[in-house]
């Protein structure tokens, strides 16, 4: 009940805060891109204690836990046992070695470098390096099931992405996709690992948040800050847009993070100077599938 309480109240005061801010950038005038860079140490000394981590457990038995947690969501999702799978940005590729282990025959991963696991191309994954916005090496309608989680933010072009995923799909084939966090949301430049502090890649040039990674993290700090595209929001709006003929929407989801619209309450004028949409700054992440009709 006092859970129920907590919880209640706190949603409520979210958006009494989102609302708060969606009038304060209305109102903005751009002045400034940034905050000045000595003000980067303040935010330091203010967040730099808070423990900060990856998201995820990289450690082989996290990514074989992660890996059984997202097939039995595909085994939710679909209805067939797919003979040939995809999956752009793989990773580690546990989710392929996991298709290998149930027998499906074509295993492919796809990225512009290998990182799959020793364990994963010993199960019989096959590697092909390429961009995923230009899968020309593909061959049209190669693939049952085409997958990919947490990719598309790091990918330039996402539109050109999705449609490349559509013609390399089979007849009667699933593309499922989640991605983000997107670059605008509270931690879209993935800097988490290095500090908790949201939308800190707004409020200040990304060069000083490396350095900061650097210093905590030593010269393995860009493992803790991967590329992202840097695209707002609208980037990704190609599934609500309509699909060509013969495919059909079967899902589509969304996040919207609105826990820290106070930081935009308090700097209205930097998020107004980004030039994007103001929902840019909330919806973190996106869930999409397709089918193609037989």
């Amino acid at each position: 009940m006092i859970r129920t309480l907590k919880k209640d109240l706190f949603e409520k005061y979210s958006w009494y805060n989102y609302h708060k801010a969606r009038r304060a950038f209305e109102k903005a005038v751009p002045y400034r891109n940034f905050l000045p860079d000595e003000a980067f140490q303040e935010f330091i000394d203010r967040y730099g204690k808070i423990p900060a981590a990856p998201a995820q457990d990289y450690s082989l038995g996290g990514m074989e836990k992660l890996a059984a947690e997202r097939i039995d969501d595909i085994g939710k999702r679909i209805n067939f046992k797919p003979a040939s799978v995809l999956e752009i940005g793989p990773g580690a590729g546990f989710v392929l070695k996991k298709f290998k282990e149930q027998g499906v025959a074509k295993v492919s991963a796809l990225d512009i470098v290998d990182s799959l696991h020793p364990e994963v191309k010993k199960a019989g994954v096959e590697m092909v390096l390429s961009s995923a916005d230009d899968m020309q090496v593909i061959p049209d309608k190669s693939y049952e099931l085409i997958i990919s989680w947490s990719a598309l933010e790091h990918i330039p072009n996402p539109g050109k992405v999705f449609n490349e995923c559509l013609r390399i799909l089979k007849p009667g084939g699933y593309l499922l996709m989640q991605f983000g966090l997107l670059y605008y949301s509270p931690w879209g430049y993935h800097h988490y690992s290095v500090i908790k502090s949201a939308y800190l890649h707004i409020l200040f040039p990304e060069h000083l948040i490396h350095a900061y990674g650097k210093e905590k993290k030593g010269e393995g700090y860009a493992g803790y800050l991967p590329w992202t595209n840097g695209e707002p929001l609208e980037a990704y709006d190609w599934a609500k847009k309509g699909l060509p003929y013969g495919y059909l929407l079967c899902d589509y989801a969304s996040g919207f993070d609105i826990s820290r619209s106070s930081v935009i309450s308090r700097y209205p004028e930097i998020f107004k100077s980004k030039g994007v949409s103001f929902e840019s700054f909330f919806v973190d992440w996106i869930r999409i599938a397709v089918r193609r009709i037989p």
